[in-house]
């Protein structure tokens, strides 16, 4: 009897038969766990424990080898569900255990995984429970010091270095009791971790390292037949002693090796980038790594059935769950070389790439190859955050007439619409404030390009893809994609089918890193596309799209990403031509087309749905204007062209457009027809020009039913929706204030606007809050602040005017202040026009609301400055005005507190183009009537109120020249 085994368990009787069935139900699961996270996958899997308990020793042992293939595929989280229940059943002996902790440290359970391994050391080092037990200890410390040092975890420096400590105590507990071969394991280890204290600083350049790595090299040569582990602990040796080409054979020893699995493999692979801190990308050290790549990702493409009669459908083996075979165009340029340089015979010393191919996979070469060539047409999107330049997701190029035939041949940059938006927010960025980064595959060099305009984008609860001119011609050795797949999308997924329908790969940058190829788990799952749609090609090679419909079609695929892959280009396995382009992945997609269930999956939209949509949008651009047309423009579709004749943008010779805003001095008195009253504004001066981003975020006119119901789904009330405006300095968000107010010692922040060379309106509140009733100490003016940055200075406030009506009886409809200024800023700067319109013309119209929300906070200029900067972002959003009643303005643009104060205005194209403040913001939902629903409200600027805040303009104009 194993005396690990419960006595119960052992002494049940276990019949041939169930054994047979108990191993037809683990290879019946098997398949599908690195598919799919389903509860019918667990609730399978535990049943398959339940059944093993009853069976005793027979049992046990079939789970155990159940444990072992979950282990050796990185299954890891199925295999922490499997070790946990056989542990919590007493089926458990020293492998279960090790296995346990493995999943726990695989899955970053770190501390979970420290309780179950201290316990293992008590029978001492030279046990083989010991053995595990500081194994794990070693490798829990060593995986916590290189996350700390990485940023994915949390810890300070003092306690970074005792992780070190720990793990490198742990491994040379173990070597100093036996120093054996079947020890050296742990001795490499303490080297690799006494080399990493050198090179990090930790310990000095004498700590004796080198000593231990010959230690280790002389015990390992004693080895007559050395297995995998063996080649890799003397490589890695070698490498201590900076013998780099002694180091690449011998791990070459474990790229050929038939027995290698993914696990080992992996293993190997993270020690040298984690801890050795060795790159692929290295000419001179990286070769060990390049080769564990190229044999792992020839472990997943034999195991998948790639590249052998019958392609995917034949599956020897379950491709491993959670392997990622990451390259970045570096690598994978120096392997195709290296492998050429040995097939040729160019090199005396070998170092076995050509037999790390013939051994595992030779289309594993061939698709390296062409995910370089490909690569080369991929951009890594930058933006401006705060003045800072950062990378934060991915885009490619195309020739323009895949999408669109009137686009010709001259590339054109497709991302997602969360990325880059005519009408960005949160989460998108507006493309002025944008450029795409190009990285040269062949000769290593960067080059930056800025976007021009948005051609076409549809909406991210649509196809969520934009579409982009670029400013300039792609630079040399940069090539957009020619090519779209000629293949017809697979048959979709059925009902009781879990295989999956193909095979496809996603190359991009996930977390905005660097470029990189994921060759691992990349099953493409479903797709929603309509019966009937069909690619195919006749004879003469020419493509025939059918039955495809302008609504997006959803593709669901396994293949890894991160965030920062946002826009990758997803590619057919087969010919790798383009499919589709990558926007998101969750843990629980619904499956597609009512299959019933959720799995985690990554989901991209099918290129042919983008091509159709782009043809719908230019046939409703050309044909006559009818009622019909206009409505499903404005309601039904969800996407649209931007450029005022997307084909004519690419023409050469096209004129600029003109700048949309204050396109010249407004003439004085040039009131539109509809206002009451008006007062004009003034562009300022023109030194730092107008906000490109004006154009975009900035709409007219009247907004439809339809998209009065968009937005009204879509506001704060659901979904923050406001778009941050980074080039303050810029007409006209220079016009726009950020407010300090203080009573004492406490701080309150607000909006305001310039409507006049030296005066702010702003509401009252900000200025007279009910809970005070009493003005500031001081008050504080900041027109255009970003962050740290103060274009224009900060000005103090000389005095300051409230509302009577709101000073005396704090009437809501009367919530308006003005700010008065002993300097004529307004002059610099300029200033918002304001006007009485009635109710019936602002109904419905696009309102704006751009202001400070205090909850947005931003880091000092200088780290030592002090805390982060709080409402110091100004951010934007547009709505159409839902009512006007009872004096206010009712509108669902997004606003937090901090922008009360913000102004209420109007865009109207011109000529002259004018923005014109209608209305005060001040309040948010809560004070809205429940008759008029959802929305934020502020003070409509109505006849008496407009007399009102003339006087207010006036006096200031009387100080100022006192």
């Amino acid at each position: 009897m194993d005396g690990n085994m419960p006595a119960e368990a052992a002494v049940l009787p276990s019949a041939d038969g169930e054994q047979i069935a108990l191993k037809a139900a683990i290879s019946n699961l098997m398949p599908t766990l690195w598919k799919f996270d389903a509860s019918a996958s667990l609730s399978s899997l535990l049943k398959i424990i339940a059944q093993a308990r009853v069976m005793g020793a027979a049992g046990f042992e079939e789970l155990k080898s159940f444990a072992k293939q979950l282990r050796e595929s990185r299954a890891f989280d199925d295999l922490y569900i499997l070790t946990s229940e056989m542990h919590a059943a007493g089926m458990l002996d020293i492998h279960v255990q090790r296995w346990e902790v493995q999943a726990l440290i695989e899955l970053g359970v770190y501390e979970t995984a420290l309780d179950l391994a201290r316990p293992m050391i008590a029978s001492g080092a030279k046990s083989e429970a010991g053995k595990d037990g500081y194994s794990a200890i070693g490798r829990i410390y060593k995986q916590m010091y290189t996350d700390a040092v990485a940023g994915k975890l949390a810890a300070e420096p003092q306690v970074r270095n005792l992780y070190l400590e720990r793990s490198f105590a742990a491994y040379m507990t173990v070597w100093q009791a036996e120093k054996s071969p079947d020890t050296a394991y742990y001795g490499v280890n303490a080297v690799a971790i006494a080399f990493r204290a050198m090179r990090d600083k930790v310990t000095g350049e004498d700590s004796g390292a080198r000593g231990l790595a010959e230690e280790v090299l002389a015990v390992v040569a004693t080895m007559k037949e050395p297995d995998v582990w063996a080649w890799a602990t003397r490589g890695e040796a070698l490498i201590a002693l900076g013998r780099f080409d002694e180091a690449a054979r011998a791990y070459s020893n474990v790229a050929v090796s038939k027995i290698a699995t993914p696990y080992q493999l992996s293993a190997c692979l993270r020690q040298l980038e984690e801890v050795w801190g060795i790159s692929g990308a290295d000419p001179a050290t990286g070769a060990p790594v390049r080769m564990l790549k190229a044999a792992l990702l020839g472990k997943v493409i034999e195991s998948s059935g790639e590249g052998k009669p019958g392609g995917a459908g034949i599956q020897k083996q379950p491709p491993p769950q959670t392997t990622q075979v990451t390259m970045s165009p570096a690598e994978a340029k120096l392997i195709t070389q290296e492998f050429a340089a040995q097939s040729d015979g160019a090199r005396g010393d070998p170092k076995g790439y050509e037999q790390i191919f013939s051994v595992n996979a030779p289309v594993s070469l061939k698709i390296i190859r062409n995910a370089m060539q490909r690569a080369q047409s991929i951009c890594r999107i930058h933006a401006s955050f705060g003045g800072e330049d950062k990378p934060f997701a991915t885009g490619f190029a195309v020739e323009g007439r895949l999408l669109n035939e009137a686009w010709g041949a001259d590339p054109v940059i497709i991302t997602n619409n969360h990325v880059i938006s005519s009408r960005p927010n949160t989460t998108s960025q507006c493309c002025d404030n944008c450029e795409a980064v190009f990285f040269g595959v062949d000769n290593d060099k960067t080059f930056r390009i800025g976007f021009d305009q948005i051609l076409w984008e549809s909406d991210q609860d649509a196809h969520d893809i934009t579409i982009i001119k670029l400013k300039g011609p792609l630079p040399e050795g940069v090539k957009p994609l020619s090519q779209l797949t000629k293949r017809s999308l697979p048959p979709r997924a059925v009902v009781d089918d879990e295989n999956g329908i193909g095979r496809v790969y996603v190359i991009g940058f996930p977390a905005a890193g660097d470029l990189s190829f994921s060759f691992a788990d990349n099953i493409f799952l479903d797709h929603d596309a309509p019966e009937g749609a069909d690619v195919t090609s006749d004879q003469a090679g020419m493509r025939r799209v059918t039955g495809v419909r302008p609504e997006p079609v959803r593709l669901h695929y396994k293949t890894p990403t991160l965030g920062g892959s946002s826009g990758s280009p997803v590619f057919d396995f087969n010919d790798f031509a383009l499919l589709g382009v990558h926007h998101r992945g969750l843990p629980d997609f619904e499956k597609l087309n009512r299959r019933g269930g959720r799995y985690a999956a990554n989901e991209g939209i099918w290129i042919e749905s983008i091509r159709a949509a782009i043809a719908e949008t230019e046939a409703q651009a050309t044909a006559p204007e009818s009622a019909a047309t206009v409505a499903v423009i404005a309601g039904a579709r969800r996407w649209r062209a931007i450029a005022a004749a997307a084909s004519a943008v690419l023409a050469p010779g096209a004129a600029a457009p003109q700048d949309p805003i204050f396109a010249k001095p407004l003439p004085a008195g040039a009131a539109p027809a509809s206002r009451i009253r008006f007062m004009p504004g003034s562009p300022g001066e023109a030194t730092a020009g107008t906000s490109p981003v004006a154009g975009q975020v900035l709409r007219a006119g009247r907004a439809s039913a339809a998209e009065i119901a968009a937005v009204g789904n879509e506001s704060i009330i659901g979904l923050d929706d406001r778009t941050r405006i980074f080039d303050t300095g810029m007409a006209p968000w220079r016009m726009i204030c950020a407010i300090r107010c203080w009573w004492g010692s406490q701080v309150s922040v607000g909006t305001g606007t310039l409507i006049g060379p030296n005066i702010v309106l702003t509401a009252g509140h900000v200025v007279y809050p009910r809970g005070k009733q009493t003005l500031p100490s001081r008050i504080e003016i900041t027109p255009g602040l970003n962050g740290p940055q103060q274009p224009y200075g900060v000005l103090p406030a000389a005095s300051v005017s409230v509302h009577p009506g709101w000073q005396s009886t704090f009437d809501i409809s009367t919530d308006v202040a003005a700010i008065h200024l002993d300097q004529p800023i307004g002059q610099k700067v300029g200033w918002f026009g304001l006007a009485s319109a009635t109710p019936d013309d602002l109904r419905s119209v696009w309102a704006h609301v751009t202001g400070y929300p205090g909850e947005k906070i931003e880091a000092a200029a200088d780290s030592n400055a002090g805390p982060p900067i709080q409402a110091s972002q100004l951010w934007h959003h547009s709505a159409p005005i839902l009512n006007v009643q009872n004096n206010r303005i009712f509108y669902a643009a997004d606003t937090t507190p901090g922008q009360s104060g913000a102004p209420i205005y109007i865009y109207e194209p011109g000529p002259p183009p004018t923005l014109t403040l209608v209305g005060v913001h001040a309040y948010g939902k809560a004070s809205t009537p429940v008759a008029i629903g959802n929305s934020n409200s502020g003070a409509w600027i109505d006849p008496p109120l407009f007399d009102l805040i003339e006087l207010w303009r006036q006096e200031s104009e009387r100080k100022l020249q006192a």
